[in-house]
C-alpha cells in the first residue's frame, strides 16, 4: 500500500489516479460519498486518503478540508470554489486532465534529458580521470623533459570557470525573478511572467487558471463584489486571494475594470472584450470557460515545442564541453611533443 505522509504534498501520480477515478464516478452519477467509498475498492493504494476523507465527512467537514495539506494552495482553491457551489465534477475532471498532461510531459522530458545527462556524466568522469590519472604522468614526463604543462591547468580551470559562472548566472536570474520578497505577491507574479523563455508559459498558465476559476464563480451566480468577498476566504499566499483584494480596492475607488486588467500582464487582456459585450452572467461564464479551454490547449502545445527544443540545446552544450575537455587534454600533449622536436 502507498504510504501516506499527511504532512507532505500528495505525489502527482497518486493525485492523477484519484482525481481521474473520482471524475469518472461522479460523471456516472455517484454521489461524492459513494465515489470515495468505491475508490477504496478500485484503488486499494488510496485507502488511507479515502479513510481520511470519509472521517472528515463523518465529522461534518468538507471534501476540500480533508485534502488541504496534501495539495498545493492554488489547486486547493480551485477545488474549494467548485465544492462550495456544486461544480465539483467540472473542476475534478479538468484537474485530472491537467495532471495527466503534466505527468506525460514530465515522463517525456525525463526521456529527452536521459541521454544528454548520461553524456554529461561521462564527460565529468573523463575530466576527473584526466586530473587524477593522466595529469600526474604528464607532470612526471614534464619534469624529466623540462617541458611545460601549465596550459592544461589553464584549460581545466577555464572549464571550471565557465561552469561556475553559468551556475552563478542562473542563481542570480532565479533570485531576481523568483526569490525576491521585497515586492508584493502580484508584483512577484508579474516578474515571473517576464522570466526569459519560461515566463510566457507561466503567463499562459495564469490565463488558464484565472479564466477557468472565474468561469466557475460566475457560473455559480456570483457578481464581482461577491466574488471578491469569496476570494478573501482563500489562503493568503495565493494568486486568487491577492487578485480579489486588489479588485476589491478597484471597485471601492470606482475605477474602471479596464485599468485593472491592463495593469497586469498575467490577466488576459481578452477580459476587457468579454466584459464590454454586455452579456449575461451565464453567457460570460460560458465564454470564459471556452477561452480557458483554448488557452489550455495552446499551453500544452507550447510546452511540447519547448520540450522538443531541450534535447538539441543540451547536445550543443555537451558538444562544447567535449571540445573544451579534449582541448584541455590534447593541447598540452601537442605542445610537449612540439617541444621535444625543437
Amino acid at each position: 500500500m502507498w504510504k501516506v505522509d499527511f504532512n507532505k504534498r500528495w505525489p502527482v501520480k497518486q493525485q492523477l489516479l484519484f482525481f481521474k477515478t473520482l471524475a469518472d464516478l461522479l460523471h456516472a452519477g455517484f454521489s461524492l460519498q459513494q465515489a470515495v467509498a468505491d475508490i477504496v475498492i478500485l484503488l486499494p493504494q488510496q485507502k488511507k486518503i479515502c479513510d481520511r476523507i470519509a472521517n472528515t465527512f463523518a465529522r461534518g467537514g468538507t471534501f476540500c478540508a480533508s485534502l488541504k495539506h496534501l495539495l498545493d494552495k492554488e489547486t486547493f482553491n480551485q477545488l474549494y470554489i467548485a465544492e462550495s457551489y456544486g461544480l465539483l465534477y467540472e473542476s475534478v475532471r479538468q484537474l485530472s486532465n491537467f495532471l495527466e498532461q503534466k505527468e506525460q510531459q514530465r515522463q517525456r522530458l525525463r526521456a529527452v534529458l536521459l541521454y544528454p545527462i548520461f553524456l554529461l556524466l561521462l564527460i565529468t568522469v573523463l575530466i576527473i580521470a584526466f586530473q587524477v590519472f593522466l595529469k600526474p604522468e604528464l607532470s612526471a614526463f614534464q619534469t624529466s623533459s623540462n617541458l611545460n604543462l601549465s596550459s592544461s591547468n589553464y584549460s581545466f580551470f577555464g572549464l571550471l570557470g565557465i561552469i561556475g559562472g553559468s551556475s552563478l548566472g542562473l542563481l542570480v536570474v532565479y533570485k531576481k525573478y523568483f526569490g525576491s520578497k521585497h515586492h508584493g505577491y502580484l508584483q512577484r507574479v508579474e516578474q515571473r511572467c517576464r522570466f526569459p523563455f519560461l515566463g510566457g508559459l507561466y503567463r499562459m498558465y495564469c490565463y488558464y487558471y484565472i479564466s477557468f476559476n472565474l468561469a466557475l464563480l460566475l457560473k455559480s451566480g456570483l457578481d464581482l463584489k461577491k466574488i471578491c468577498v469569496f476570494l478573501s476566504e482563500f489562503e493568503h499566499e495565493t494568486l486568487l486571494f491577492h487578485m480579489g483584494e486588489e479588485l476589491k480596492q478597484v471597485l471601492k475607488k470606482g475605477q474602471e475594470m479596464d485599468q485593472f486588467i491592463s495593469h497586469y500582464s498575467f490577466i488576459p487582456q481578452e477580459f476587457t472584450l468579454f466584459l464590454s459585450k454586455g452579456n449575461t452572467v451565464d453567457e460570460l461564464s460560458n465564454e470564459l470557460m471556452i477561452y480557458a479551454q483554448a488557452v489550455y490547449v495552446k499551453l500544452l502545445q507550447r510546452i511540447e515545442r519547448l520540450i522538443g527544443l531541450v534535447q538539441p540545446l543540451l547536445f550543443v552544450v555537451v558538444a562544447l564541453l567535449i571540445i573544451i575537455t579534449y582541448l584541455s587534454m590534447l593541447l598540452p600533449l601537442y605542445q610537449n611533443l612540439g617541444g621535444m622536436y625543437q
